[in-house]
């Protein structure tokens, strides 16, 4: 017997009636429908203390069915934050060289830069760059494959005299964050 039908005009009926409420909804999601082959199969519990691990499993289910699906994927980023040091002045220079030759190379191995800044105020004379990753899987594979090309390490090679110093940074979104993921980019 379905435990609506049990808890009819009990204490327990508004907890019942959001138990149905929360079946459909969660059918729905998964079938697309609120009525599905397992329906007749799936059967609430009637005692209030067995509901609090119905709503785990079905929680639990949710996510191993949604996880991985594209649309919680925004929240499965992160950003990389590179900053470069560079010599007094010559910052102009770093940048002419990076348009001219450096972003062709790297922007198709690395995917998804976010944006590519000099500082105006504060510590001056940087660089500070920002490219969006899947994960840290992600980013290492692809900047495993810049590091082997050789155009990369030749225009390395004109570059880093420029620089002074480097550091990095690996950013985890807020969940408001922006998607700077596309679907291309994944």
């Amino acid at each position: 017997m379905a435990c609506k039908e049990v808890c009819a005009g009990s204490v327990h009926a508004p907890i019942t009636r959001f138990r149905a409420a929360i079946s459909k909804y969660a059918l729905l999601l998964v079938f697309g429908t609120s009525v599905s082959p397992f329906e007749k199969l799936f059967v609430f519990p009637t005692k209030p203390e067995n509901t609090a691990l119905l709503y785990q499993n079905l929680i639990a289910l949710l996510i191993t069915l949604f996880g991985g699906l594209g649309w919680a994927r925004r929240w499965h980023m992160i950003v990389e934050q590179r900053r470069y040091t560079l010599k007094t002045g010559k910052v102009p220079e770093y940048l002419q060289q990076y348009e001219k030759e450096g972003f062709a190379i790297q922007q198709p191995i690395l995917g998804r830069l976010v944006g590519y800044f000099s500082t105006e105020i504060g510590t001056l004379h940087q660089i500070v760059h920002l490219w969006a990753y899947r994960d840290l899987a992600d980013r290492d594979a692809r900047r495993a494959r810049l590091g082997a090309d050789q155009r990369w390490l030749s225009y390395l090679a004109k570059v880093q005299p420029l620089q002074i110093a480097q550091n990095n940074e690996i950013l985890k979104p807020a969940s408001f964050c922006p998607d700077y993921l596309s679907e291309s980019d994944a």
